[in-house]
């Protein structure tokens, strides 16, 4: 099973996002689970709430859940430094 999801994210990775696709398909075995898929599209989108709400859902430490919160919250706050300067907010 870990050979087949080092395939499809060996695959993801070079750009053949349709290859993994059909390897999970054929194979039943899913590269990352559901909550990491809503998780990793919630930060790319950059919905740093919806990312926060979700690692609830994870089965994580309080240490663990404590560091990813403070990730999350620390990607946010570079992001909106970032794209919205204070010179804009004039």
């Amino acid at each position: 099973m870990e050979y087949i999801r080092l395939l499809e994210q060996a695959l993801s990775q070079l750009g053949f996002e349709g290859a993994a696709a059909q390897l999970q398909r054929e194979s039943g075995v899913a590269l990352e689970a559901p909550e990491i898929g809503r998780l990793r599209a919630a930060v790319l989108a950059g919905d740093f709430t919806e990312a926060v709400q979700l690692l609830g859902q994870l089965p994580l430490s309080d240490y663990e859940y404590r560091r990813a919160e403070f990730a999350l919250l620390e990607q946010n706050f570079l992001e909106v430094c970032l794209y919205n300067p204070l010179e804009s907010r004039k």
